[in-house]
């Protein structure tokens, strides 16, 4: 007998499980209970079946109740029944157990059954629970039943013993034993129960109690439990013999399956609705989840019509994923949607929510997408509407949320709309309108905008790829240095998530589920450790297992090309694919096919699309008996909107101009123009057509007094034309009208008009100007101007206004031929002042800040027109450089500002600019005078180019008035093109066209306007003579000036100095010429008298006589000269002077007197025994006289000359130097007053030409100056603003001339008494050979002169001097030569400097770790400004302060010049670790780069040793901070061979602070933190505010909220949240942890990027660990910081001029393109150079035109032998493979982001043990 079944007797029982469908598993248990009270069959009445069935119900807590059969038992009735337990499993378990606990006790007892109906009841049978369908019967899908264990259940029940006796012989145990005796390995579970005991039969006899017990035997299969089941039913004695047992009864038996705990019912999954959305009038799209996991064959959403105009069927639609479009519905219609799934097992589950969505009115437009792209920018995609005319323009609007407010909107003329300035972290409801033929339709729907956080990565995309993939990419924080992004992909039904992280911003999913929707976010790991906030949020839904792969991406505006992987299960036939308007109707769907399938990807073309329209694609694959595939994902691309004309306007009678855009996603190689004349005079003239490369021409040709429709074609690269739908229309004015070429506002208040004069007629006698308020017309406000620049003021600010204008000329007035519209920025709002574009990648724009308020931040955005992505620039300046942005695109520009406080201004004005097309020329003109111009032209890619044409035509035409010039000669650098002929007054328009020599032209360039000045007449300003002295006997020197006025055309080219002698006759005249004012006379006459003139020679080739003259006398000869007299504070100076030239023996001492003037006295005398002789106790403010005698044999020699002194006031800065560094730079030092704390320093550097101040400032008293001008003279002062906020007095001034432009630099030093080295940097117009030198006395003669050459090169030349004469100031000039033309280029800068007094010791000393320029005294004190450069005055005065550097001890280092180098061994790693150019010390130390230090190696190039400091770099000594602090010198680690502080000090790059008083530039958490808004200007300065000086700019601010200054030239800011701080290499910005590694020979230099390693933080190293080595894969190793293949060190192999590698066994060096070699290193390249293929650096002899670098690739394809290719220059790196990121990195994340390429390391199986 088996259970459960129904027999006869049953009859009538019906099952009345409910709530799931009839096939869900349920928790069931079967029981048998005999009823006493219940006679007969007939006695089981309704009444008392419904109160049975009502017992087991609120047993079981209301499950349902399925009767299997009545069983007549004796003289009553047994009920056999399955109770179905409600509730999740886990519930309907828990609630089985309770009732099976119930059964087992006395049921009668415990009043479970009414006695009144039933009587006494006795359990007969009771299993554990176990699967049961909703009929009852048992589950045996095996699909229903994982989590569960297969048992056989029986009851038996000992009939003669009592339970007493089966107690007492422990026969349940025994009788499980005999039953697992039958089938080895099985678990026998049992529980017992007492029947019977209390039933009386009608005899009167007694049943007594019997031992019941229920067994659950498992372990077994299926047949073996039910033949185990059968022997104990059919043969009971076998297994318990009655000798033992007695007799047994058994009751009905049966095979189940019993739940786990954890079992989950699939009928129990729930799912539910996550999404319904409106996409169009007829259109929209439902998703959904399951929020447990499940597989489900089918999901089925349903719209059901609630309200609204389309009440009636509803819509259902079906997928294989839950994730369907509805097609067909209602406009204007409400409809609910509810959703159904299916499992594979065939069970339909239903969702128990639903969701709302309404379709809007018929002819809306759709936004399709809203996604954020920072923290703070977003764009919207919108799509037209399906009917109507063209849209012409978009309105889109975003209110935060939940208030609703404020909002934001936006006008875009395309359907991609970015916003910027939004709100990091904040919720925002998007919603738009469009406006067609001026009236506005909304949008069909709204999305939500979530914003990520301040702080947290963008996640930009996430989407399938396949049904168990998925692809997602993110954009970092501005300013963060992300290290790690971790995605994370969590699916909605509960299941595991899939985490991946990477180094890049972009993942792959894998190992998917199919069928199932994901959520997407992203969270970064900062380079200092932290994490950011979590990312947005987005989602996908994979496609159904077995479906195929579709890509969509547009090829034109109606054209599409969809890509197409195949599912699994083929061979495939053909596709067929379906692309439908996201926002419908149905009937705009587009069917495509049979496209041919294949075993790879397919491309299937689409045509007939519509523009500016996102389409759904679904692909669905076929085979050739007709079996398809289920459909796969959804893909969603956007087709570009069709070009779209943007203006069109009249310049002049004959002359117009017309823009137009394009689209972000489409690309037009041309662009045709076409002005059609439909009315007015020209109305049958021909159509004039225009084009170009870019989306900007101009029309020439036009006819006067005619009405133009322009149109627009743009023409795709393959050729296809794609017209614009709209067309705009000019109307050109009558002949000989004034054009008005440009209105700008200046302020938010004042603006500029530029007219530009009829092209015909006499000239104008004026020009009466309009504006007028729009849209009203007025109030208008006018402006009568006599040229053709007009200004305004006193304009409403944020006012629209249109500008008109007429020329008044012979008293007649003639309307301007256009009009123009200004738009004034609104109150408190930046002005843009200009946008251009540079290139047709870059562009320019400057601004002007409101009046009264202080900008710290500029954002300028320049943004596209085609609805691309803007591009925005950050600066702290009023001036934006736009790099990145797209060719032959316009531009929208505007900028906004944050203030002081923190709050933003309004947007400002907007202006437009056009970049050119790609390798075209860039041309910028300026005017030079009214009639010429001098035109710049970049050469385009793709050269060598042989000239330039250029074509300049006036803004206004007419064409006759066009000048052409050229061939203008072209090189690879750009050329300047003179231009002659052109129209004052005029505003022209430049265009440049590059030729080759095979006659190929290129495409024409930008067009740059200029406007040339009024023709006015010439007014010629005379130059000055400023200064005339007597150095010495034969010797003196003269200065000049050129004050400003002098027209912009012309300058002096050469100066010409004549010293006439007054009272010597017969003494020859004296003259010199110089590129710069400043001349030195030698050969002069002994105690003369001379009168000194200058001539200058102007550009023109005419000459302007100086309307002055000055005068000097040269004292007699043997006389010492004073070189120089300087304050070294306000009560101290230090007076140099020159021994005589001749003199009867040496000098004893020199007696130094100053007097006060203008009296005469009091006077200061000092003895000085050499020629530094330092004064104290001098009055601050006092102007002295300086005299001095030299004292030989006795007898006292006046000195030839006397010195001004005028003393620093008290509380006043030192000015102690003031020197050019270059033709257009110079530097100046200064000295606090003493106890007086200075915060910032202002320098004032005044030119006495009458040109601009320029005023730099500086937290430390050291400046650079930079923005000189050549060939002129400069004056210098310093006040300072101390701590308390007041400023000092100002300081003493200092004067110097910079060199003419062109001349080499020179830096003398002394190296002993009579040798000097002079470094010279070549000048630009090379290459030069030879350098001549010349170094003369000051104080003269001439034959003490002294003579060079030196060779000549690319990079700085050490030239050694030798010959002169001890303790003489020398000057020194060079020029540069070219031997082989023999030209020649301006003398260098005059450098002055002392050699050193004879030794007094016999042991020389060595200079090696001194500053290079030491004074001769005992105790040197620095007179900083000491050069002997004086100026004059009426009487002569020396020009005490215009040395080019000073006399005494300077900071830089100049290596000895002399035969054997004194002292150098230390010193020598120093100097290869500061200066990388200098050779190595053999070839063999460039190979290792180690040396041993005590038994440890070191890299002596970067490293110190502790044990013995002539090995290795110095550590730095002591020295006194700013803040009076002495800080002790630096220590060697015995540990890390590094330089460290003592503490509580901290190193700050090389050098140790005081983090309570000093900053730190090299990592701002190091020293102390400034307040916000401060700077920390230097390394361990103290924190300041203002600016950084000149030539540097600020790093921040940083997290802190300060910054910190870096130079410009030499460094780059790597991020600005962490103030770090990296420097410039191959076209790169690198940073901590990354440096650039030198390694030099005598034959080769070459540079890599290195790391800096945790445990030697100040060494960069080739490596850290073994997998920073390119190939590591084949065993390299990081060795000591250097990349190591078994011995052969990347550097081995390349000390000599071959430039090879290691082989990768070590055994051996080999091309860098052999087989089994190592690849280059990091940033190098292997390339084909003379001599072999060698790894070199980028450069033009490095990858040839049109070839790459590849990145590095590894083959893991053999285990046995791992190979690793790339790095080689190459045509093609192949498919997947990009340019190798060290190459030519562009940016510090270039490098942060690159991994070397890895084998994946194979998996190990293990067995698991039981």
């Amino acid at each position: 007998m088996s259970l459960p079944r129904q027999t006869a007797g049953a009859a009538g029982v019906t099952a009345v499980a409910a709530g799931l469908a009839p096939s869900c598993p349920r928790v069931a248990i079967y029981v048998a209970h005999t009823v006493l009270a219940v006679k007969n069959f007939q006695s089981f009445t309704p009444a008392v079946r419904t109160a049975y069935v009502n017992a087991l119900k609120a047993l079981s807590k209301g499950g349902d109740i399925v009767p299997e059969e009545l069983e007549a038992k004796d003289e009553s009735v047994s009920v056999h029944t399955v109770v179905l337990f409600p509730g999740p499993t886990p519930d309907g378990l828990q609630t089985a157990q309770r009732f099976c606990s119930l059964m087992l006790g006395n049921v009668t007892a415990q009043g479970l059954f009414a006695r009144a109906t039933f009587g006494n009841v006795h359990v007969e049978q009771v299993t554990a629970p176990y699967l049961a369908d909703g009929n009852g019967q048992p589950i045996t899908d095996p699909r229903l039943l994982a989590k569960t264990t297969l048992a056989g259940f029986i009851t038996f029940a000992f009939a003669d013993k009592s339970p007493a006796k089966v107690a007492q012989l422990g026969l349940v145990d025994k009788a499980v034993a005999a039953v697992k005796t039958r089938q080895p390995g099985i678990t026998v579970d049992y529980t017992t129960h007492r029947k019977d005991g209390d039933w009386v039969s009608i005899t009167g006899a007694s049943d007594d109690a019997k031992v019941a017990v229920n067994l659950a035997i498992s372990g077994a299969t299926r047949p073996q439990l039910e033949a185990l089941l059968g022997l104990i039913a059919n043969d009971t004695k076998s297994i318990f013999p009655r000798e033992t047992f007695g007799h047994i009864f058994e009751e009905k038996s049966g095979v189940f399956s019993m739940p786990d705990a954890s079992y989950v019912s699939p009928c129990e999954v729930a799912i539910t609705m996550t999404s319904a959305v409106a996409w169009g009038p007829t259109t929209g799209q439902a998703t959904a989840t399951s929020l447990e996991e499940a597989a489900f064959s089918l999901w089925q959403f349903t719209a059901t019509p609630i309200a609204g105009a389309g009440v009636g069927q509803p819509v259902v639609a079906t997928g294989p994923s839950p994730d369907v479009r509805f097609y067909g519905l209602v406009p204007n219609t409400k409809y609910e949607v509810s959703v159904a799934a299916t499992l594979e097992i065939g069970i339909q589950v239903a969702g128990p929510n639903k969701l709302l969505l309404t379709t809007p009115s018929a002819g809306a437009p759709i936004i399709a997408a809203a996604t954020p792209t920072s923290s703070t920018t977003a764009t919207v995609l919108l799509n037209a509407p399906a009917a109507g005319g063209p849209v012409e323009k978009y309105i889109v609007k975003l209110c935060l949320q939940p208030a609703g407010t404020p909002c934001v909107s936006n006008t875009c003329p395309t359907i991609t709309c970015p916003f910027d300035g939004l709100t990091p972290g904040a919720e925002y409801r998007v919603s738009a309108v469009a406006v067609v033929g001026g009236k506005t339709i909304p949008a069909s729907n709204t999305l939500p905008l979530a914003m990520p956080a301040r702080g947290a990565i963008t996640l930009t995309s996430a989407v399938d790829t396949g049904t168990t993939s998925g692809h997602a990419t993110a954009a970092p924080p501005a300013g963060a240095i992300i290290i790690r992004y971790t995605f994370t992909a969590t699916p909605q039904d509960g299941a595991s998530s899939v985490v991946v992280m990477s180094t890049a911003p972009e993942v792959e999913f894998a190992n998917l589920r199919p069928s199932t929707q994901y959520t997407v976010v992203v969270v970064g790991t900062m380079s200092f450790g932290g994490t950011t906030p979590r990312s947005n949020a987005l989602t996908f839904v994979t496609p159904a297992f077995g479906a195929p792969k579709a890509a969509g991406k547009a090829s034109s505006p109606t054209t599409a090309d969809i890509g197409v992987k195949p599912p699994v299960g083929g061979p495939w036939l053909a596709y067929g694919l379906t692309l439908c308007p996201v926002g419908g109707p149905k009937t705009k769907c587009v069917t495509a096919g049979p496209c041919p399938a294949a075993t790879g990807p397919s491309a299937c073309p689409v045509q007939g699309l519509q523009p500016g329209t996102s389409y759904v694609v679904k692909v669905v694959a076929r085979k050739a008996d007709g079996t398809t595939s289920p459909p796969s994902n959804e893909d969603i691309f956007t087709t570009p909107d069709a070009p779209l004309l943007t203006s069109a306007l009249a310049w002049g009678p004959t002359t117009g101009q017309a823009t137009a855009s394009g689209s972000a996603g489409m690309a037009f190689a041309s662009w045709k123009f076409l002005a059609r004349p439909i009315a007015g005079d020209g109305a049958s003239g021909a159509t004039v057509p225009a084009s170009g490369p870019a989306p900007d021409v101009r029309f020439y040709g036009l006819a006067p007094n005619t009405k133009y429709e322009v149109s627009v074609v743009g023409i795709t690269p393959d050729g296809k034309q794609v017209p614009a739908p709209n067309k705009l229309s000019f109307t050109t004015p009558r002949a000989g009208a004034p054009v008005i070429a440009a209105a700008t506002p200046t302020s938010p208040t004042t603006a500029t008009i530029l007219l530009n004069p009829p092209a015909t007629g006499g000239p104008v006698d004026k020009y009466i100007v309009k504006l007028c308020l729009q849209p009203a017309g007025a109030p208008c406000v006018s402006n009568t101007c006599p040229t053709i620049t007009c200004p305004f003021t006193n304009l409403s600010p944020g006012a629209e206004y249109r500008v008109s204008a007429v020329a008044v000329v012979g008293g007649k007035t003639i309307p301007a031929s256009n009009t123009l519209p200004l738009a004034m920025p609104a109150p408190g709002a930046i002005t843009l002042t200009s946008a251009v574009d540079t290139g047709s990648t870059t562009g320019h724009a400057t601004a002007a800040p409101p009046a009264g308020v202080t900008i710290t931040l500029y954002t300028f955005t320049a943004t596209p027109l085609n609805g691309g992505e803007p591009v925005i620039v950050t600066s702290r300046t009023p001036v934006a450089d736009f790099t990145n942005l797209s060719p032959a695109t316009q531009y929208k520009v505007l900028v906004v500002g944050t203030t002081q406080g923190g709050g933003t201004t309004p947007p400002s004005n907007t202006l437009n600019f056009v970049t050119p097309a790609a390798g075209t020329p860039i041309a910028a003109g300026k005017a030079l005078s009214p009639t010429a111009a001098n035109i710049s032209v970049q050469p385009p890619t793709g050269g060598p180019w042989l000239s330039y044409a250029l074509t300049l035509c006036p803004v206004g035409g007419p064409q006759s008035k066009c000048v052409t010039a050229g061939p203008c000669p072209a090189s690879t650098s750009p050329s300047a093109c003179p231009v002659q002929g052109l129209t004052p007054s005029t505003t022209y328009v430049v265009q440049v066209t590059a030729r080759k020599s095979d006659g190929t032209k290129s495409l024409p360039s930008n067009e740059d306007l200029f406007t040339t000045p009024i023709e006015q007449p010439r007014q010629l300003v005379l130059p000055l003579l400023t200064s005339a002295v007597a150095w010495g006997p034969t010797t003196g020197e003269t200065t000049a000036t050129l004050p400003a006025g002098m027209p912009a055309d012309l300058n002096i080219t050469q100066w010409a100095f004549t010293a006439r002698p007054t009272d010597r006759a017969g003494a020859p005249n004296v003259t010199v010429s110089a590129s710069s004012p400043d001349a030195r006379f030698y050969g002069l006459m002994p105690n003369t008298t001379y009168e000194v003139t200058v001539v200058g020679k102007l550009s023109d080739g005419t000459s302007a006589a100086a309307p002055n003259k000055l005068a000097f006398k040269t004292p007699a000869t043997g006389a010492p000269v004073i070189a120089a007299a300087d304050p070294t504070s306000p009560t101290t100076a230090t007076v140099l002077l020159n021994p005589p030239a001749v003199a009867p023996g040496p000098v004893d001492k020199y007696k130094v007197t100053l007097c006060e003037q203008p009296a005469g006295t009091p006077c200061v005398t000092k003895e000085c025994p050499t020629i530094t002789c330092p004064i104290t106790g001098l009055t601050p403010g006092a102007a002295y006289r300086v005299s001095a005698v030299a004292v030989i044999g006795g007898s006292e020699v006046p000195a030839a000359n006397t010195l001004p002194l005028v003393m620093p006031d008290a509380g006043a800065i030192t000015l102690v130097r003031a020197a050019d560094t270059g033709s257009t730079t110079g530097e100046a030092t200064a000295v606090p007053p003493p106890a007086v704390t200075i915060t910032q320093y202002t320098f004032t550097v005044v030119a006495l030409n009458g040109g601009a101040n320029l005023t730099f400032t500086s937290a430390t008293p050291d400046v650079d100056f930079t923005g000189l001008a050549p060939a002129t003279q400069y004056e210098v002062s310093v006040v300072g603003t101390k701590s308390t906020g007041g400023p000092t007095s100002r300081s003493n001034t200092l004067t110097f001339v910079t060199p003419a432009a062109g001349a080499p630099r020179v830096d003398a030093s002394p190296v002993s008494p009579t040798q000097g080295s002079v470094v010279v940097t070549p000048p630009a117009g090379g290459p030069w050979s030879t350098y001549e030198l010349v170094l003369c006395p000051v104080g003269g003669p001439a034959a003490a002169c002294v003579q060079a050459t030196c060779p000549a090169g690319p990079t700085p030349s050490t030239c050694p001097i030798s010959g002169l004469t001890p303790e003489t100031s020398y000057v020194t000039t060079v020029v540069a030569k070219n031997t082989g033309t023999g030209s020649t280029n301006p003398p260098s800068n005059e450098d002055i400097f002392t050699t050193l007094a004879p030794l007094a010791s016999p042991t020389p000393i060595a200079p090696a770790s001194s500053a290079p320029k030491p004074l001769a005294s005992p105790t040197p004190i620095a007179p900083a400004s000491s050069a002997p450069k004086p100026l004059a005055s009426p009487t002569p005065i020396a020009l005490a302060s215009s040395a080019a550097k000073p006399l005494a001890a300077a900071t830089t280092s100049v290596p000895l010049a002399s035969p054997t180098p004194i002292a150098l061994a230390s010193s020598a790693a120093v100097a290869f670790a500061s200066s990388p150019t200098q050779p190595l010390p053999s070839s063999s130390a460039v190979a290792s780069r180690e040396t041993l230090c005590g038994d440890t190696c070191i890299d002596p190039l970067q490293q110190c040793c502790s044990c013995n400091s002539t090995i290795g770099i110095s550590c730095a000594g002591s020295y006194t901070n700013s803040a009076g602090t002495l800080i002790p010198a630096q220590t060697c680690s015995s540990t890390n061979g590094t330089c460290g502080c003592a503490a509580p000090y901290v190193m700050c790059g090389k050098t140790c602070i005081d983090k309570t008083t000093q900053c730190c530039t090299a990592d701002y958490t190091i020293g102390k933190t400034c307040a916000g808004g401060q700077l920390c200007v230097s390394i361990g300065a103290a924190c300041s505010t203002g600016s950084c000086p000149a030539g540097m700019a600020a790093c921040g601010p940083n997290t802190a909220g300060f910054s910190v200054c870096y130079n410009t030239t030499t460094e780059c800011c790597a991020d600005a949240s962490t103030s770090m701080i990296g420097t410039y290499f191959n076209g790169g910005c690198y940073a901590k942890p990354f440096c650039k590694l030198t390694y030099t020979s005598s034959s080769f230099s070459i540079s890599i990027v290195g790391k800096y390693c945790q445990s030697k933080s100040t060494v960069c190293s080739e490596c850290c660990i073994d997998s920073d080595c390119p190939n590591s894969i084949n065993g390299q190793k990081c060795v000591n910081g250097f990349c190591d293949s078994n011995g052969c060190t990347t550097f081995s192999c390349m000390s000599s001029a071959k430039q090879q590698v290691c082989k990768i066994d070590g055994t051996g060096c080999a091309d860098c393109n052999a087989v089994n070699v190592v690849r280059c290193p990091a940033s190098t390249c292997c390339a084909t150079v003379t001599g072999g293929n060698w790894c070199s650096v980028p450069g033009t002899n490095v990858c040839p035109s049109r070839q790459t670098c590849c990145e590095l690739q590894s083959d893991c394809s053999n285990p046995s032998n791992l190979k690793m290719s790339g790095r080689g220059c190459s045509a093609n790196c192949g498919s997947g493979v990009g340019a190798d990121p060290f190459w030519q990195p562009t940016s510090f994340s270039t490098y942060g982001s690159y991994v070397y390429p890895t084998c994946p390391a194979r998996r190990r199986m293990r067995r698991l043990a039981f």
